[in-house]
């Protein structure tokens, strides 16, 4: 797995990439430096695009751990975009979140 980081600094917007395979692992060392990087960054709106991610191999266990935490993007103005690929679908939808 694999991840990038884009930032817009006019509109002060974060684009989060997934790609590859996605573990607990994965997604913990994304959520530490997604931590670091929007707060160097300033950033005030988060993107996180999972379309590229080729398997969720993510425990729900993980994901409730994951929820107690801090926020990623602590100074965030709105909550999160996420890009994740549907089911099944070749299309991508969009949903939002409050963290």
């Amino acid at each position: 797995m694999a991840f990038r980081f884009e930032f817009d600094p006019a509109n002060k917007i974060l684009l989060l990439r997934f790609e590859g395979r996605l573990t607990d692992e994965s997604l913990a060392e994304y959520y530490r430096a997604a931590r670091k990087y929007s707060t160097a960054t300033d950033a005030s709106v988060g993107i996180f695009d999972s379309s590229p991610v080729t398997e969720f191999a993510v425990s729900s266990e993980f994901i409730r751990a994951l929820a107690g935490q801090e926020p990623a993007m602590p100074d965030a103005f709105s909550a999160p975009a996420l890009l994740l690929p549907r089911l099944r679908l070749d299309s991508v939808w969009l949903a939002c979140f409050r963290c």
